[in-house]
């Protein structure tokens, strides 16, 4: 029998690429139902353990601002590997903390080791993978991605019932065992020492500055950022929101939230075949256009309504359209930022992840968690993204790399 074995170690790397690219994911999703618990295990208030999401998002900024240049510098594995240890170190600071301020340190943690998670995954579908492919590739990783919405709550739920909130880092703990052994195995390294910087820090923030400066890079990723800031206000809220202004179980919500992370996944398999008629960026702006127009409906039923099946329509949709938007905005992103792969790929994520934190910061400050409030973030959030992709159709079309070449 005919084994094409190029087939299947390209099958098994998209396979173990998605399982890295879900490790913050996994890592967010999995505990949103133990935060209640949480807050009363350490006797704090539900502001502080809403400050556990912020901090793992600013961490992924930073350490994505890290790992990039590193990974241009030094090759994929190596930070890949490193980037794994310290989430298993983290997750380990968690499971021993006597006090909120220790699992705040273990989450930040965390986040820096999920940040190679997220940055070299990309990098290395750019350096394995042809433009015309790319948009496709980047869908399928968001797709093992968003399973993780989908049975990450629910495992976290069925742990809770049977052991204390610790259970959901012991568990935690494991996958990113899981995903150190994969990297060690099944990752090649796909940088070749030549293609590597050899330029020190000022080379480094010349290569950031020229990406700050390629307008259609710009905006695409500012896109993404805007819609994951309102994705993240919806993940920090929903739990109080349903929990407990709806007073559903954390079970009942484990299943709500399950329901959008099955959404998006099935509209990600819908958008692999979009682009077979479409280009990914006409797919891209009509879908924001659509986010937009169901976040609005959602804030009027909010401020009209406090009927939980009334809000609970409008939300999964526009959650649910997010699967059309992922894939193609990575895509579009990575194309204009071009010949320095690590660093586009870790602006893309520093953006995404410090604009979430900043709106996570901001919902922080208004203490409130009825609805309304979390159907203002995610509309808010989707109109800046509808006004940044209007920045990408009108701009110039430039190539980062010419602005990479001219330096």
């Amino acid at each position: 029998m005919y084994f094409d074995t190029a087939r299947i170690r390209s099958i098994v790397l998209i396979a173990v690429l998605g399982l890295l690219t879900a490790i913050d994911a996994i890592a967010i999703d999995m505990y949103l139902p133990a935060m209640p618990s949480i807050q009363m295990h350490f006797g704090t208030t539900a502001a502080r353990v809403q400050a556990s999401l912020t901090v793992f998002l600013i961490g992924l900024a930073i350490g994505q601002a890290c790992v990039g240049p590193m990974a241009d510098r030094y090759g994929r594995r190596w930070p890949l590997m490193i980037g794994m240890a310290l989430f298993v170190a983290g997750t380990l600071l968690i499971l021993i903390a006597p006090v909120i301020e220790v699992l705040l340190m273990g989450r930040l943690l965390q986040a820096f080791g999920a940040a190679a998670g997220l940055v070299v995954p990309r990098a290395i579908v750019a350096d394995q993978y042809s433009s015309e492919s790319a948009a496709r590739t980047y869908t399928i990783l968001m797709q093992i991605m968003s399973v993780a919405p989908i049975f990450a709550p629910l495992a976290g739920s069925a742990l809770l019932t049977l052991w204390d909130w610790r259970s959901v880092f012991w568990a935690l703990l494991g996958f990113g065992l899981v995903c150190l052994v994969c990297v060690f195995f099944f990752i090649p390294e796909t940088l070749a020492p030549e293609r590597r910087s050899t330029g020190v820090m000022n080379k480094t923030i010349r290569d950031y500055w020229s990406l700050l400066h390629c307008r259609k890079y710009m905006s695409f990723t500012m896109a993404s950022a805007f819609v994951t800031a309102g994705l993240f206000a919806y993940i920090g809220s929903a739990p109080f929101v349903f929990i407990e202004s709806f007073q559903v179980s954390p079970a009942e919500f484990s299943w709500i939230f399950a329901l959008n992370g099955l959404g998006m996944l099935l509209t990600g398999m819908i958008n692999i075949f979009l682009l077979r008629r479409y280009s990914a960026f006409t797919v891209l702006h009509r879908t924001l256009q659509v986010h937009f127009a169901l976040t609005a409906i959602l804030l009027v039923i909010c401020l009209t309504s406090a009927k939980l099946f009334l809000i609970i329509v409008p939300l999964c949709g526009a959650i649910w359209s997010l699967g059309l938007v992922w894939g193609n905005v990575i895509a579009l992103a990575m194309e204009h930022g071009e010949g320095r792969h690590g660093a586009a790929s870790a602006l893309f994520g520093v953006m995404q992840y410090a604009v979430g934190g900043l709106a996570g910061v901001l919902l922080g400050l208004l203490s409130s968690h009825e609805p309304w409030t979390m159907a203002m973030f995610l509309t808010l959030c989707a109109a800046a993204a509808c006004l940044a992709m209007h920045g990408a159709h009108r701009a110039p079309q430039e190539r980062t790399s010419n602005a990479l070449q001219a330096d």
